[in-house]
């Protein structure tokens, strides 16, 4: 017995093999998920030396895509011209909000009442309809840019601002090695925490270059949309497209790096580099064109923002959303210190935070470390109201990558639905069903839609 505790020998040592087991489990994953990626970063590198990214992605647009839908009926009219839907809705390509159950006229909700009324929030702020909609709006973002402008204009009453994309300007020999160099530089600063806990040697410097040159050389395939009606703007992001493997690379870029004064812990670096590339020219940036446009949309008026994507498009709304809560001054003032790194020149972007109606992702995956999440916590959910939502399936593997053992942590909070169509929220757990009711996920199932 030693200090008042009795030590049992037996269980010791199975205690201490568990936790060796544990740890060489934890070491095999990680060399595992490196080999992965690295793999992964090779092939894409290489097809898009030969130019072969972009063949295969206009192969999809303008074959596959066609394809389906001349075998499955799946067209959009616009402007008199039928536009084949892209493979990802080829099974359902409708559009219109569903129609009430029992019911074979009247929508579930109008789109332009949009964000709806407040006291059909509930206890932690979420709304269904609000959800609902916004998952529409993130269904079109996979459509070309002709046909999300017809649906939004057409079938939802609501203005269509913009499409915005990434320049798809390559950098010059300098600014790779300049951008290698910055690259390796920042995601040297993260790898000794990472592997703090884990029994594995650190990536090699041929290693660490050899990420940071593929990081440098391709250039992200980023896709945004905004819309806007009497109450709201709508800012929502295209996730990972199947043939655009240039996406690919923005999801398998797993280092995660720092942005001391923009971003608070460390971020996934394929999603930061697809928000903000160029890194040595941020004015051209996706981010920046974002926020130009929202300043303008939300100057003069009372008009909430909303904020959603899917799958590689939840994540940069996770990133999206942490870097407008970084520069605002609510942030400035509660954790002062120099905003360094980002030169973002947009005349009140420090003000787009307190216009925030509410964040919601969905299927979204890790998108950065502890801190990182924790200052999310502190942003968007200190309140009795929350700002932003997590909406999960229960067995979809995206919300679970990139592995916890990197360093990712989620931010809450979670709404998942499970398989037999039950809705939970992350408090309550599997043992209590949500406290807000299943009208969305019962009248879709057993109604049709508006089209």
């Amino acid at each position: 017995m030693v200090g008042g505790q009795v030590f049992n020998k037996p269980v010791l040592m199975k205690q201490a093999n568990q936790d060796k087991w544990v740890s060489n489990y934890e070491a095999w994953q990680l060399k595992i998920t490196r080999f992965t990626v690295r793999q992964i970063g090779g092939l894409i590198g290489w097809l898009n030396v030969l130019q072969l990214t972009n063949f295969i992605s206009y192969l999809a647009t303008n074959l596959v895509d066609p394809f389906l839908a001349w075998v499955t009926a799946s067209y959009i009219e616009v402007d008199n011209a039928k536009l084949p839907v892209s493979f990802i809705n080829d099974v359902d390509p409708a559009f219109g909000v569903p129609i009430a159950k029992e019911c074979t006229v009247n929508q579930l909700y109008s789109p332009q009442d949009f964000p709806f009324d407040p006291k059909e929030y509930d206890v932690n702020g979420l709304h269904e309809f609000v959800a609902h909609f916004l998952c529409l709006a993130i269904k079109v973002s996979y459509e070309q840019a002709a046909i999300v402008e017809h649906v939004v204009t057409s079938k939802w009453g609501w203005k269509y601002i913009e499409h915005i994309e990434t320049d798809q300007q390559p950098q010059t020999a300098s600014d790779n090695r300049r951008l290698e160099m910055n690259v390796l530089d920042q995601r040297n600063t993260r790898e000794a925490d990472k592997l703090r806990t884990v029994c594995v040697r650190p990536k090699s410097i041929q290693e660490q270059l050899y990420s940071a040159q593929v990081a440098a050389k391709l250039i992200p395939d980023t896709n945004a949309f905004l819309m806007t009606n009497k109450h709201a703007v709508v800012l929502f992001f295209r996730g990972t497209e199947p043939a655009k493997l240039l996406e690919w690379w923005s999801d398998a870029d797993l280092d995660l790096v720092k942005e001391e004064g923009v971003i608070h812990g460390s971020v996934h670096a394929g999603f930061y580099e697809a928000l903000f590339y160029p890194l040595l020219d941020t004015q051209h940036s996706v981010f920046q064109k974002i926020c130009l446009k929202l300043v303008a949309a939300l100057k003069d008026n009372n008009k909430k923002l909303f904020i959603t994507g899917h799958s590689l498009g939840a994540a940069l709304t996770s990133v999206f959303s942490h870097v407008l809560a970084s520069l605002s001054t609510e942030a400035q003032a509660r954790f002062p210190g120099p905003r360094v790194n980002i030169k973002i020149k947009v005349p009140g972007v420090e003000s787009l935070f307190s216009r925030i109606g509410a964040v919601y992702t969905f299927a979204g995956p890790l998108a950065g470390d502890r801190d990182f999440a924790a200052f999310m916590v502190d942003m968007y959910g200190n309140t009795s109201k929350r700002k932003m939502f997590r909406i999960n399936h229960s067995s979809d593997i995206v919300p679970k990558v990139p592995p916890p053992i990197l360093g990712y942590r989620h931010h809450p909070l979670e709404y998942f639905l499970t398989y037999d169509g039950f809705m939970y929220s992350e408090p309550q757990g599997y043992n209590t069903k949500s406290l807000i009711s299943t009208t969305i996920i019962k009248t879709v199932s057993s109604s049709q839609e508006v089209r």
